[in-house]
């Protein structure tokens, strides 16, 4: 995803009873899909006098899109006079190390909105051009699609500042075990996918195989809470060994919005009747 560029001027004093347009260009993002909200002081969102045009293209494959409004001044303050003041709104803050299988605290930060009793920050989390297709199934396109986590997330005031967190936790366990350990051909074997301790609850996992033989035959449970609030998840397939089946390679692949990049991890599982 590429995050976009917004220009709005910085101040601009309407007298009463004057209109005034005001324009937002909203530039370099991706992907096309994009809502443009005008909000004034008290939080109240205004739709009359807004005219949002069509997204389009830009040579590097971004889009740009320009909003107007037209407003005009009434006299709410004494002095008949109209301020309005686009908020500022900071880059996502995060740690300069991310450790594994620990919290990781995501932070940005709102100033320039007086008066508004009532804030809403939105977090989504969207994938980089030609992520998406490395969904197979209407899940896990689903998982990949936007995904909105402003659920999650908390606000706070700072001073001048209003402060919107969002908390995320890598899965601390993620292995694929048999039933039986060393698989032998005309038996049943059992494969499972755990998938432990992660933070938020959304999450896919999907299965293929490396000769892109349909998997078939697969129960999920979960995804469990447990007492510290974090969630966990298994998936299990089940098939009769053949031969033919040696030697071929499983993958549970996993969604979740705490991987970064593509968004998902890989686990193997090699077929083996040997044991070697």
């Amino acid at each position: 995803s590429t995050k976009p560029v917004i220009s709005l001027p910085e101040a601009v004093t309407v007298m009463e009873g004057e209109k005034r347009t005001l324009m937002c260009e909203i530039t370099g993002f991706y992907p096309e899909q994009l809502t443009v909200t005008w909000l004034i002081q008290n939080g109240s969102q205004l739709s009359r006098g807004v005219c949002t045009g069509m997204a389009t293209p830009n040579p590097d494959g971004t889009y740009s899109v320009s909003s107007l409004i037209t407003v005009q001044a009434t006299a709410t303050e004494s002095s008949g006079v109209v301020y309005v003041f686009p908020p500022t709104v900071s880059e996502i803050i995060k740690p300069a190390i991310v450790y594994a299988m620990r919290p990781t605290v995501l932070k940005c930060t709102i100033k320039s909105v007086p008066r508004i009793k009532e804030l809403k920050v939105k977090w989504f989390r969207v994938l980089a051009n030609g992520e998406f297709a490395a969904a197979s199934d209407s899940q896990s396109k689903a998982l990949l699609s936007p995904e909105e986590l402003s659920d999650q997330a908390n606000l706070h005031f700072e001073g001048r500042f209003h402060v919107s967190t969002l908390t995320i936790l890598n899965p601390t366990f993620l292995q694929i075990s048999s039933i039986p350990q060393i698989p032998q051909v005309g038996r049943s074997l059992v494969l499972c996918c755990r998938v432990e301790k992660f933070y938020p609850e959304k999450v896919a996992l999907e299965w293929s195989r490396n000769d892109g033989e349909q998997v078939s035959s697969i129960t999920n449970y979960g995804p469990f809470s447990d007492d510290e609030s974090m969630y966990s998840m298994w998936s299990k397939i089940k098939l009769v060994m053949a031969v033919e089946d040696e030697r071929a390679v499983y993958t549970c692949r996993v969604y979740h919005s705490s991987f970064p990049l593509a968004g998902y991890r890989d686990v193997l599982y090699h077929i083996n009747s040997q044991g070697d």
